[in-house]
């Protein structure tokens, strides 16, 4: 594993553009009705002169209304690919409920899930997609060879610090923010974390005890935001991170040489009642107004700029 260093900051902004979740549940029947959202979204993008990218799921993918509007702002974004296997052919019965970590398919159903929606995207946008990111963050080396054999430049499927064992997903406990360089198989695939960390920066060692703690006790609790405030696990996500919260990151990451800001959230909650995070107008002007001042504090005070994933990995070609 190589770390990549670089000398200026970079801000990306990758949202997994999928069908509507109002309970965070597999619905019966897929729907895409959080793209009214997208336009909203993208004016914000544009005020700060973000270049997001957008990773498309199979339903995004293959509906027209979509593929119309993503076309009509291609210039200023980024297309990738997002793969969920309960909806994403070829389905066999039952998938639906049984499988939601792409980890957890074997070889074979997952290179042919993932080459559905390379498939699409390069049929409704007219270039095969670059940039990737596993539904619920599973991912495994599987994933990293199937990426690589398919022509995809950079993956961000690592949610670092984050282990989803619970669940039956991956561990990413080990893992931190800088991008690094994978090597699997010869092939040579950029990964570039979600930036999650602490909200303080502190030596190595009493961050890994920290994380040792277990995540539901007393003493992680006490230890918390919500309660003495001394360190807490705080993400680039504003659906669980306050605006303040995110600033704060943004500074511990910069004042750890950490210089890529990897800000992610999901499309479904950029319109109201198609999420459990913003079920409300109320609630999703809120969830604008974190994304706006977060923005407003990275471009503007700390001059950070912005790239897509493609791009970014492009920069570190050169």
């Amino acid at each position: 594993m190589q770390f990549i260093e670089n000398e200026h900051s970079y801000i990306i902004v990758s949202i997994d553009v999928e069908e509507d979740m109002p309970n965070w549940q597999i619905e019966d029947e897929t729907t895409v009705r959080n793209l009214q959202g997208i336009p909203r979204l993208q004016e914000l993008f544009d005020k700060y002169g973000i270049r997001p990218t957008y990773l498309l799921n199979y339903p995004y993918a293959t509906n027209k209304e979509a593929i119309d509007y993503f076309k009509s702002i291609q210039d200023r974004c980024e297309i990738g690919a997002h793969m969920h296997p309960w909806n994403t052919p070829p389905l066999s019965e039952g998938e639906s409920t049984r499988i939601e970590y792409p980890s957890n398919l074997t070889y074979e159903q997952q290179y042919e899930k993932i080459k559905s929606v390379t498939d699409a995207l390069t049929g409704a946008f007219g270039k095969a997609p670059t940039s990737y990111r596993s539904g619920k963050f599973g991912m495994n080396e599987d994933t990293l060879d199937i990426l690589s054999r398919l022509g995809y430049l950079v993956d961000s499927s690592v949610s670092p610090m984050v282990s989803w064992e619970e669940g039956n997903g991956p561990s990413f406990f080990n893992y931190r923010s800088r991008p690094f360089w994978w090597n699997n198989a010869g092939a040579v695939l950029l990964e570039v974390p979600i930036t999650i960390g602490l909200n303080r920066k502190v030596p190595e060692i009493l961050e890994k005890l920290y994380l040792r703690i277990p995540r539901y006790t007393r003493l992680r609790g006490l230890l918390s935001r919500e309660y003495l405030n001394i360190i807490d696990l705080f993400w680039l996500y504003p659906a669980v991170s306050s605006a303040e919260e995110m600033m704060l990151l943004v500074d511990v990451m910069i004042d750890k040489s950490i210089n890529v800001l990897n800000v992610f959230f999901h499309s479904s909650e950029i319109k109201a009642g198609e999420s459990i995070y913003t079920k409300t107008e109320e609630e999703l002007q809120e969830y604008f107004n974190r994304l706006d001042k977060l923005f407003d504090y990275a471009i503007n005070t700390k001059k950070v700029k912005s790239v897509t994933l493609s791009e970014y990995r492009l920069l570190n070609d050169e």
